[in-house]
């Protein structure tokens, strides 16, 4: 079920601020959390807008008629520069008390991982086109998205099978529009009605005459005064005022969506909305001619799987990222409007049978996945396909490395690998081992020789032939099985260990537990004080590894949405003991307010810091140690130890996997890599692999 939350602003503005009303409710029933709030007033960002917007709008080739020109190197400098300002004095308005208390209310009520969304509702300008995705709470939330509301109407009915679609290309002066129309087609269960650069009565006697589900329109045109304008031929435009009662007629007979791929569409939703269509997708500022073939072809990507309107708008821009060295903010620019009441459209899915075993393959895979990390982050948004399904997991029948060897035939010579850095500590233990026990198997750890080693490297290096197998601290990514597939390499990922990441405080300090949330508004600049938290009067001072290291590398990855990245505030520290020093034993008492994440292996047991629970929700705090915390006052006689039972269960959320990824099929690459996963998972392997201070996968 969808979570509805409604932002109602009042009239205002930036030099005064803007009062709020909030709603919290469930999907299709009325709100049973109301707040009142506000905006502050902040003058500066009206400013800065309009100075970014007076520099975008340079840009040639956007479905505008006639834009200016100036040279790509400066236009696009001149373009992020102005960017970054905005965006800076955006994230810092955001941070004001008045927002964080409205965020503190929304987080209240909706869990980091649970399907939400935002309407906002506001008359001002400037407002409904600023970039909210600065917000933390939508940036850190990959369930979440903010859409802009229009009037309240009656709720329109889901999409079904056979979706009629009445596509018009308008003027194409400078535009290839053919490309919105061959994207249009891949759509599937799809009937289409193509106006290519019709005459107004055309169309207007096609919106009156037929009944139609999502009306698409690419072209030049452009916001205005008078509603908003679309170049439907080379010779007319029209403001869909001068549609409005055709645009009235194909609501009642079933239009739910309209599609605007052209520039500055919003000046388009009052109309709309005054017409009853419950959702719209418009651009909010100029949009360039291949931004917008993009953002097409991501959106009907998302949106014809499955994903829900607003969902798939929010993935598509993010996707537009990828452009911005040569098209500046283009993520900035699709936005989805909606009548507050309804439910987002979802595209009609046909159901087809599968194999059974590719159903329990995938299953499977999802269930080990959510042990290892709860809570998400960019691991649950869904953006990629479903990796392949993980090797099974069995409990080995092997009881010694010597074992191992006698019953089955083992591949001799020497054999490379390489990887993540995080496995240092078992290939120290477990492949010694190996190599003594097993002299006709040697292992030998090798690093590129350009390239610093991580998981990725690893993997590259296995894909390239240059390894057998590979080391890595997180799972195989989409793109690498692709690099993999277009080499003729099938690639295997198997789990062998658990490593979990402890976050620890001065032991004086009265704070004991902290939400998922919580931890990355700290390591975000959201929050700076622990006052916010129920301490004392006391500055936040964040700590962390290396930044290549694992524990923040992982903590990133898994918790953070794109884009995100840590607070300048937080300070890297070259070694554990180094940071358990600052956290632990600062030079002065106003220092006491430092907080530190690493791998519980190097920090659970030591007597100067504090581990502090940590829950993926608000009421369900798991500590990484077993029962009473040990005082400082009964240490080292008394050490904290690893909650493993905790870690393997995955009800502790800071927790990863160490995968051996290996080639699939018969060569001797994969028979090494097999030898060695059966070893790694056998009871002398997990026994070494807990030596060597991570959890065993399973246990014996």
């Amino acid at each position: 079920m969808t979570k509805l939350v409604v932002l109602k602003v009042g009239n205002g503005s930036f030099d005064q601020g803007f009062p709020v009303t909030l709603q919290i409710s469930d999907e299709g029933k009325l709100p049973h959390v109301e707040r009142q709030g506000s905006l502050p007033a902040n003058s500066e960002l009206p400013q800065l807008y309009e100075q970014w917007q007076s520099v975008y709008s340079q840009s040639g080739g956007m479905r505008i008629r006639v834009p200016p020109q100036v040279t790509n190197v400066s236009y696009v400098e001149a373009c992020e520069a102005n960017a970054h300002r905005l965006e800076l004095a955006l994230k810092a308005w955001f941070k004001q008390p008045a927002i964080r208390d409205l965020k503190e209310h929304i987080q209240e009520e909706i869990h980091r991982d649970e399907r939400a969304q935002i309407v906002l509702q506001s008359e001002d300008e400037l407002l409904r086109k600023l970039p909210w995705h600065f917000w933390s709470l939508i940036a850190k939330r990959p369930n979440l998205e903010l859409v802009l509301g229009s009037d309240y109407a009656p709720p329109c009915p889901p999409l079904k099978n056979s979706v009629r679609i009445l596509a018009v290309l308008g003027s194409a002066n400078g535009l290839d529009l053919q490309q919105d129309w061959e994207m249009l087609n891949e759509f599937p269960q799809a009937k289409f009605t193509l106006l290519r650069q019709p005459q107004r009565q055309a169309l207007n006697e096609a919106l009156w005459n037929d009944s139609w589900d999502i009306l698409f329109f690419a072209g030049h045109g452009h916001s205005g005064t008078n509603g908003g304008e679309l170049a439907i031929n080379e010779t007319e435009s029209l403001s869909l005022n001068q549609l409005r009662y055709a645009l009235q007629a194909a609501v009642k007979h079933g239009l739910k969506l309209a599609i605007f791929n052209s520039c500055s569409g919003l000046g388009l939703v009052p109309t709309l909305a005054e017409a009853q269509l419950s959702q719209m997708i418009v651009m909010r500022e100029p949009v360039p001619d291949p931004v917008a073939h993009k953002f097409l072809r991501y959106f009907l990507a998302e949106f014809s799987a499955g994903e829900s309107l607003d969902l798939a708008v929010r993935k598509a821009r993010e996707q537009l990222q990828g452009l911005e060295n040569h098209f500046p903010c283009a993520s900035w620019l699709p936005i989805a409007c909606q009548n507050p009441a309804v439910i987002p459209l979802v595209w009609p899915q046909t159901t087809q049978k599968k194999k059974p075993t590719k159903i329990v393959a995938a299953i499977a895979s999802c269930l080990i996945l959510s042990l290892a990390i709860i809570g998400g982050g960019r691991l649950w948004q869904g953006q990629q396909p479903l990796p392949e399904p993980e090797a099974e997991l069995q409990s080995s029948t092997y009881r010694t490395f010597a074992e191992i060897a006698a019953e089955q035939t083992t591949p001799s010579g020497n054999w490379f690998y390489g990887g993540s850095t995080t496995w240092a500590a078992i290939r120290n233990i477990v492949d010694t081992q190996i190599n003594e026990t097993i002299p006709e198997l040697q292992l030998n750890y090798i690093q590129d020789p350009v390239n610093p080693p991580s998981s990725g490297n690893g993997i590259d290096m296995l894909i390239r032939g240059r390894i057998s197998f590979a080391h890595s601290s997180r799972p195989i990514r989409d793109e690498e099985y692709e690099s993999a597939t277009r080499r003729g390499i099938q690639l295997r990922q198997i789990p062998v260990a658990y490593d979990a990441i402890a976050v620890v405080v001065h032991p004086d300090l009265p704070i004991d537990q902290l939400t998922i949330d919580q931890l990355i508004d700290i390591y975000t600049g959201d929050l700076t004080n622990w006052q916010a938290l129920g301490g004392p009067d006391l500055p936040i001072l964040p700590y962390t590894a290396p930044f290549n290291s694992g524990a923040p590398t992982i903590f990133r990855s898994d918790f953070f949405a794109e884009g995100q990245d840590f607070d300048e505030r937080v300070q890297p520290t070259n070694t554990p003991s180094e940071a358990m020093q600052r956290v632990g034993n600062p030079a002065n008492d106003s220092d006491t307010g430092g907080i530190y994440m690493a791998s519980a292996r190097n920090l659970i047991g030591q007597c100067s810091v504090k581990p502090l629970a940590i829950a993926a929700s608000s009421n369900n705090f798991v500590a990484p140690y077993t029962g009473e915390l040990i005082s400082p006052e009964n240490c080292p006689e008394q050490r904290n130890e690893l909650n493993e039972a905790a870690i393997q269960s995955g009800q502790y959320p800071l927790v990863r996997r160490l995968f051996l990824i290996t080639k699939d099929g018969e060569s001797t690459d994969a028979r090494v890599g097999e030898t060695y996963a059966d070893l790694l998972l056998s009871d002398e392997g997990q026994s070494l692999i807990r030596e060597a201070g991570f959890i065993p996968l399973r246990s014996f």
